[in-house]
C-alpha cells in the first residue's frame, strides 16, 4: 500500500531499480509485506554493476523525499496508531533514521529537516500542552543513578549450564547494588527456588494471560533493561514500552530454522543488542540468521574459582580409589548432557579403537534423552568395564580430580563451561574444533582440535545435525582416536602447558571479568535507552506538578478537617445505633432462652403423651425461628446487626438453625463411612440446595469428583432427612454440624459467596487436621448475593487470601490475579466447565418442546439462557430486537433480581421470555437456537465471570456472540462485539457458521477441553501440591 501511494519513477525498467520491479509484480498479483528484506543487494541500471549511478541515486533521493512527504507516520510504524507515548515515537524515529543512514542519500539534510518536522507535529498532536524534544535527536543521556533495574528472562530455571550462568549473573548484579528480577516464562525449577530462598525475586508467568502478567512485572519492578537467555517471549512487549531487549546467545541455535518466521528472526526486530558467548556464536548469528554484526558483542563465559575446590595432595588418589581406577590407568573425562549431538557414541567407539591400552573413560551429565542413554549403556558393556556412565552429580569436581584428559566430541557448542572447568583443573583438551575451543586456543595451545565432520559452520542446520547424529562417521572417529593417542603419548608435556597457561586463562575467562563486561554493557545500553530519557522527563514533570500542588494540598487539609468533624458526628450517631443493636440482641437472647426452656421441659417428659408434646413444640420452635428470621430480615436495625461480627453471628444462627444431631443421624453417617473406608472425603458447605433450575459449579464438581473415587457430601441449607444418596459416593447432607466431627481428615469446600460461615470455623477445621478449599467463584457483590453483604465477609475473604494454609482456586483471570497479589502458594486458576455428554446429546435434535417450537416456526432464534439480572444488557437486547424484527429473541432463565419486571419487553413482539427451565430439559430447549448469545454489560461483576453457558453453547455446536467479556475473549470460537452494530454484524456472521465444519470442530474441541471432568482432575492435581 505504501508503494502504491508513492508511485513509480521508471515504468520502462531502464534502470531496473527493485521498487520499479515491485510495481510490475503488484500490477498482476496480490502481495503482502514481508517482515524482513527479501534481498540484500540491487542491480543498478544498465551498467550491470553493483555500484549506483548518478541517475539512480538522484531517483532514490526523490523516492525517499516523496515517501516521507506523502505517507503518514502511522503507515510506516503501525504501532503509533495504538501507542503514542513519547518513548515509542522516539524509538520509531531512531529506527527510521538508522535505516536511512545505512545508505545515506544525496538529499540527507533535507530529509532530516522533514523528518524532524513530521515527528515534532506528531508529538504536538499527542501532547500539545507538554511539548518536549525527542530523545533520539538528543545526546545520549548520562544516568544520574548508576543502579539499574534489570530483568533476566528465561523459559525455565532448573539445572544446567545456562541456568548456572543466570544464577551467577543474578547474584553478581545484586551484589553490585542493582535491582534484579528473574522472569520464568514457562515454569520455575530448582535454580529458581534457590534464588527465591536467597532473596532474589523470581516471577513465574501464569499459563493464561502471559502478556498481561509480563507487562505487570515490567511495571512493578520498573525494569530498565531486559536480558533474555534463550527466551524470545518478551521482545515485543519490552519494545512496546521502549525498554531495551538484550539477548544472550549461549549456543549456535542450530535447531532453529533460519526462515523469517523463526523465533530468533521474528524477535530480531525488537532486539536492541545481542551478547554472544563465543566468536563462532557471533559469526553464526551474522551469517545464518542475518543479524547485523554491529548489534553483537562477544562476552566469554567465566568460571568461579571460589566454587571449584582444588584437590589436596591425597585428593586425586582418593578420588581414583573411590572410582576403582588403578594408579597406572589413564582416565579420559567427558562432561556433557546425554543428547545425540554430543556424540558420546563416537567417543565410545574411539575408546574401543585404543585397543587394550590402560585407558578408562568417564562420562557424566544430565539425561536429556533417556533412549540415547540406554543405547550408550548397552554400548559401554561391550567395552569390558572400561567405560563408566554417570548421571548428573553434585560432586563432579571429584571426576576432574581423577581425570587425565578432557574429551568433548560435540557437533556444536556455544562455549562449554565444562571445558573451562577442565582447564582450571589442569586437564589438556581433545575437542571438536568448534566454538569456544577456538577462543581458548587463541590464548594458549592447551589441546588438540578435531576437525568437525561438516564444512562451514553456517551450513549446520537441524537436518544436517540429525543426519550427522545417526551416521557412521568413521573419519571423525579415527581423527578423535588419533588425537587422544597423541595427548596420552606426551601427557606430562601437555599438562605442563595447561598449568603454565592457567593464570592467562583465569584472567581471560574469570567470572568476575565476564560479569563486569555484562554490567558495563548494560549500563551503556541503559544510558542510550529512550525509556530512561522518558523516565527522567517524567521525573522533572512530577517535580513541577508537585510544586504546583501546594495550594491544592492546603485546600485538601481544610477539606479533611471538615470531614473529621463530620465523622465525629457520624460516630456519635453510630454509638446510638450500637446501643439500639445491643437492646435488640438482648431481646433475641431472651427469646432464645425461652425456647431452650421449652425444649428442656419436653426432653424431661416421659411416655407417648410427652413424645407427642415434644414433636408439636419442636415444630413450633422451628416455625418461630423462621418467623424471627423473616420478621427481622428487612428491618434496618437487623441490617445493622448483620453488618457486625457479633450481630452477624446471631443472624446466621437464626438463618441456619437446625434440629439437634440425633443418634440415628450418627449411625447413618457411620454406615456411609463403613461402606467407603478407603475413599477420600470431600464436604461442600451448605449455601445452595441441590435441586435448583440453575445447576451450577458446585453441583457439577460434586458429580465428577464422586465419579473419581471421592466420597462427597453435598450439604444443603434446607431441612429434611440427614443423608440422601444421589449417586455412587455422592450424598446430600442436611446435617453439616455432624460432618464437623468426622473421624478422619477431610477436604471442606467453602465458596466466596458463603455469607454464613466465618473465618474462625474454617481455621478450626484446619487446626483439626482437615484441608480447606476456598472457591473464589465470583466477584463479592451484593448484586449477586441479593442481600447486604456483612463486613465480616470481606474480612474473611482477605484473611483467607493471605493465609497460605488455605487452598484457593479462582474461576477467572481477574479473580486469580487478585489471589496472586496476596499469595504465591496453594492457588490455582480452574475456570468453569460443561457437562459435555448432557448437552452434546441434544445437538441436531428437532423434537423441541411445544413452547419453543412455536417460536422456531416464526424464524431464526437468537437465544440466551441463564440468570436475568442487572448485568444483562436489556438496552442492547431491545435495540437488536427493533433493528431485526425478523429475528426471534428467546430468553430462558429466572428473573434473578426483578430486572425483567422493570423492563418493558411486552412492547417487542419478537422478544420471548420463557422463564426458568429444568436443567434436564435445558439442552433440548437450547438446541433450537440458531445463534447463542451472552449480552452482558461490562462491569466489575462480568469482567470476573467465567460463564458456564459459554462452554455449554460450545457443546451444543451453537455459534456464539458475546459482548467483550475477558473470559469469553480467550476462546477462538467466540465472536466478540463492542456495540449494537457490531453485535448485529457478528450475528449475521454467526448464521453463516452454523454448518461450517471447521468452526463446529473448533467449538467441539474447546468444549471437550473444558469438561467438568477435566476441571475435577485439575482440582485433584492441585490438591496434591
Amino acid at each position: 500500500d505504501v508503494l502504491r501511494d508513492v508511485g513509480g519513477f521508471d515504468p520502462g525498467l531502464v534502470y531496473a531499480q527493485d521498487y520499479d520491479l515491485w510495481f510490475k509484480v503488484l500490477a498482476e498479483h496480490d502481495m503482502s509485506i514481508l517482515p524482513e528484506k527479501l534481498v540484500y543487494y540491487r542491480w543498478h541500471g544498465g551498467n550491470l554493476t553493483y555500484r549506483a549511478t548518478e541517475a539512480t541515486e538522484k531517483e532514490r533521493a526523490e523516492v525517499l523525499m516523496r515517501g516521507l512527504q506523502r505517507v503518514p507516520l502511522g503507515r510506516i510504524f503501525p504501532i503509533l496508531y495504538e501507542d503514542r507515548r513519547p518513548e515509542v515515537v522516539a524509538r520509531c524515529k531512531s529506527k527510521l533514521l538508522q535505516k536511512i543512514l545505512e545508505n545515506p542519500p544525496s538529499n540527507l539534510e533535507d530529509l532530516w529537516r522533514l523528518l524532524e518536522e513530521k515527528f515534532r507535529e506528531f508529538l504536538a498532536v499527542y501532547r500539545p500542552d507538554h511539548p518536549r524534544p525527542l530523545a533520539a535527536s538528543s545526546p545520549a543521556p548520562t544516568p544520574s543513578d548508576e543502579r539499574m533495574s534489570i530483568m533476566l528472562e528465561v523459559e525455565s530455571l532448573d539445572k544446567g549450564g545456562l541456568e548456572r550462568v543466570v544464577y551467577n549473573l543474578a547474584h553478581r548484579l545484586t551484589r553490585q547494588g542493582h535491582n534484579v528480577v528473574v522472569c520464568c516464562v514457562e515454569r520455575g525449577g530448582a535454580t529458581a527456588e534457590k534464588l527465591l530462598s536467597e532473596g532474589i525475586p523470581v516471577e513465574v508467568l501464569p499459563r493464561q494471560g502471559k502478556d498481561k502478567a509480563y507487562r505487570e512485572v515490567l511495571q512493578r519492578y520498573r525494569v530498565e533493561v531486559v536480558n533474555a537467555h534463550y527466551s524470545f517471549f518478551g521482545g515485543r512487549l519490552a519494545w512496546q514500552r521502549g525498554i531495551p531487549f538484550v539477548q544472550t546467545v549461549h549456543n549456535l541455535y542450530v535447531w532453529l530454522d533460519d526462515s523469517l518466521s523463526s523465533p530468533l528472526r521474528e524477535t530480531d526486530a525488537f532486539t536492541f543488542h545481542y551478547i554472544a558467548v563465543s566468536t563462532d556464536v557471533k559469526r553464526y548469528l551474522v551469517d545464518r540468521f542475518k543479524v547485523s554484526p554491529h548489534k553483537v558483542t562477544v562476552i566469554f563465559n567465566g568460571i568461579d574459582p571460589d566454587r571449584m575446590p582444588l584437590p589436596s595432595p591425597q585428593g586425586r588418589k582418593r578420588a581414583r580409589e573411590e572410582l576403582g581406577i588403578a594408579e597406572d590407568e589413564k582416565v579420559l573425562l567427558c562432561i556433557g548432557a546425554y543428547v545425540r549431538h554430543k556424540m558420546h557414541h563416537v567417543l565410545l567407539d574411539a575408546v574401543g579403537d585404543l585397543g587394550q591400552e590402560q585407558v578408562r573413560l568417564i562420562v557424566a551429565g544430565s539425561v536429556v534423552d533417556p533412549i540415547y542413554f540406554s543405547y550408550l549403556e548397552g554400548k559401554s558393556r561391550a567395552l569390558s568395564g572400561r567405560v563408566m556412565l554417570f548421571k548428573h552429580r553434585e560432586d563432579v569436581y571429584k571426576l576432574y580430580w581423577a581425570a587425565d584428559v578432557f574429551v568433548l566430541p560435540s557437533l556444536f557448542e556455544g562455549f562449554s563451561m565444562a571445558m573451562l572447568e577442565a582447564l582450571y583443573y589442569g586437564l589438556p583438551l581433545v575437542m571438536t574444533d568448534i566454538a569456544g575451543f577456538k577462543d581458548v586456543k587463541a590464548v594458549s595451545d592447551v589441546g588438540i582440535g578435531v576437525p568437525p565432520p561438516y564444512g562451514e559452520i553456517v551450513h549446520l542446520d537441524p537436518l544436517k545435525v540429525q543426519e550427522l547424529s545417526v551416521s557412521e562417521l568413521e573419519g571423525f572417529q579415527r581423527a578423535l582416536s588419533q588425537a587422544i593417542r597423541q595427548i596420552l603419548y606426551d601427557l606430562p608435556e601437555w599438562r605442563r602447558r595447561v598449568q603454565t597457561a592457567r593464570d592467562s586463562f583465569l584472567a581471560t575467562f574469570d567470572i568476575a571479568s565476564c560479569f563486569s563486561k555484562y554490567e558495563t554493557l548494560m549500563q551503556k545500553i541503559r544510558a542510550n535507552s529512550t525509556f530512561l530519557s522518558a523516565l527522567q522527563r517524567e521525573r522533572e514533570e512530577l517535580l513541577s506538578e508537585l510544586k504546583a500542588s501546594e495550594t491544592a494540598f492546603e485546600k485538601l487539609v481544610r477539606h479533611l478537617s471538615d470531614e473529621v468533624r463530620y465523622l465525629e458526628e457520624s460516630l456519635r450517631r453510630e454509638i446510638a445505633v450500637k446501643e439500639e443493636l445491643q437492646r435488640a440482641n438482648k431481646t433475641i437472647r431472651e427469646e432464645r432462652d425461652h425456647l431452650r426452656s421449652q425444649l428442656e421441659t419436653i426432653y424431661g417428659s416421659k411416655g407417648w403423651k410427652a413424645l407427642m408434646a415434644y414433636r408439636k413444640v419442636r415444630e413450633k420452635v422451628h416455625n418461630l425461628v423462621a418467623k424471627l428470621a423473616g420478621r427481622w430480615r428487612n428491618l434496618w436495625i437487623v441490617n445493622r446487626i448483620k453488618r457486625t461480627r457479633v450481630g452477624g453471628a446471631v443472624y446466621r444462627k437464626l438463618k441456619m438453625a437446625r434440629p439437634a444431631v440425633s443418634e440415628r443421624d450418627r449411625r447413618a453417617l457411620q454406615g456411609i463411612l463403613a461402606r467407603h473406608p478407603e475413599c477420600p472425603i470431600f464436604v461442600f458447605a451448605p449455601i445452595v440446595n441441590w435441586d435448583i433450575p440453575l445447576f451450577q459449579r458446585p453441583h457439577h464438581l460434586a458429580l465428577q469428583l464422586a465419579k473419581r473415587g471421592i466420597l462427597f457430601f453435598f450439604c444443603e441449607p434446607k431441612r429434611g432427612e440427614a443423608f440422601v444418596a444421589i449417586s455412587e459416593r455422592l450424598y446430600l447432607c442436611r446435617c453439616f454440624e455432624l460432618l464437623l466431627e468426622l473421624p478422619k481428615p477431610a477436604t471442606f469446600i467453602f465458596c466466596s459467596t458463603d455469607n454464613f460461615h466465618d473465618y474462625s470455623l474454617m481455621k478450626n477445621l484446619i487446626g483439626a487436621g482437615h484441608r480447606v478449599v476456598y472457591d473464589y467463584i465470583d466477584e463479592i457483590d451484593e448484586d449477586i448475593s441479593q442481600i447486604e453483604i456483612p463486613s465480616w465477609v470481606y474480612d474473611r475473604h482477605y484473611q483467607i487470601l493471605r493465609d497460605e494454609k488455605f487452598y484457593v482456586i479462582a474461576t477467572a483471570d481477574r479473580l486469580y490475579d487478585e489471589v496472586r497479589r496476596n499469595r504465591q502458594r496453594r492457588c490455582a486458576l480452574i475456570t468453569n466447565g460443561v457437562d459435555y455428554d448432557h448437552f452434546r446429546k441434544a445437538k441436531g435434535r428437532r423434537d423441541w418442546p411445544e413452547r419453543i417450537r412455536r417460536i422456531k416456526e416464526q424464524g431464526v432464534i437468537i437465544g440466551y439462557y441463564g440468570a436475568l439480572a442487572k448485568w444483562f444488557d436489556f438496552d442492547l437486547l431491545k435495540a437488536l430486537a427493533r433493528d431485526r424484527e425478523d429475528f426471534q429473541f428467546v430468553l430462558i432463565g429466572p428473573d434473578y433480581d426483578g430486572s425483567i419486571t422493570r423492563q418493558d419487553l411486552t412492547a417487542l413482539p419478537n422478544v420471548h421470555w420463557l422463564g426458568p427451565v429444568p436443567y434436564a430439559e435445558l439442552p433440548l430447549y437450547a438446541s433450537a437456537f440458531d445463534v447463542a448469545t451472552i449480552p452482558f454489560k461490562i462491569n466489575k461483576i462480568t469482567v470476573a465471570t467465567s460463564p458456564i453457558k459459554l462452554f455449554e453453547y460450545m457443546a451444543l455446536g451453537l455459534p456464539i456472540v458475546t459482548t467483550p467479556l475477558p473470559e469469553c475473549q480467550k476462546y477462538e470460537g467466540v465472536l466478540v462485539a463492542e456495540n449494537k452494530n457490531g453485535f448485529l454484524e457478528k450475528i449475521d456472521h454467526a448464521l453463516t457458521l452454523r454448518n461450517d465444519k471447521a468452526y463446529l470442530s473448533l467449538l467441539d474441541r474447546q468444549a471437550k477441553e473444558n469438561s467438568w471432568g477435566r476441571k475435577a482432575e485439575q482440582l485433584l492435581q492441585f490438591l496434591q501440591q
